[in-house]
């Protein structure tokens, strides 16, 4: 989290400086611009993981489940077309209608990634 605060922050100073430039306007303009803006990203990224943080998936009897604070969700195996790692942090499930599922903030994502692939596929034996 630190570090996407840390390169927003980078973004926008370098923005705010270019424009600092072209309109004439204070240097300290654009630093304080960069800083209320990653401040306030930060606090919504925060306040997203306090949300998600209770969420939890899980594998069973054919069926990739979701409960949430908005409630549970049941996706059959059989409708997931792709799994992949995203970012080194992020599972994203495709299923076989296009919809797209992001599976964020995992202790194991690479694990939990590799655990619903095999989930989907048949059996050889």
């Amino acid at each position: 989290m630190m570090l996407n605060a840390g390169l927003t922050f980078a973004a926008l100073l370098a923005v705010a400086l270019a424009f600092s430039i072209w309109f004439d306007l204070p240097r300290s303009w654009g630093i304080l611009v960069a800083l209320v803006l990653t401040a306030g990203f930060f606090l919504e990224d925060v306040t997203r993981w306090r949300q998600m943080r209770t969420d939890m998936w899980q594998v069973a009897q054919g069926y990739l489940i979701h409960d949430s604070i908005d409630g549970r969700a049941q996706i059959s195996l059989s409708e997931v077309a792709d799994v992949r790692l995203h970012f080194g942090s992020h599972v994203i499930i495709k299923l076989q209608s296009g919809q797209r599922m992001v599976m964020r903030d995992l202790a194991y994502p690479a694990e939990a990634a590799a655990q619903i692939d095999a989930a989907r596929m048949p059996d050889p034996h």
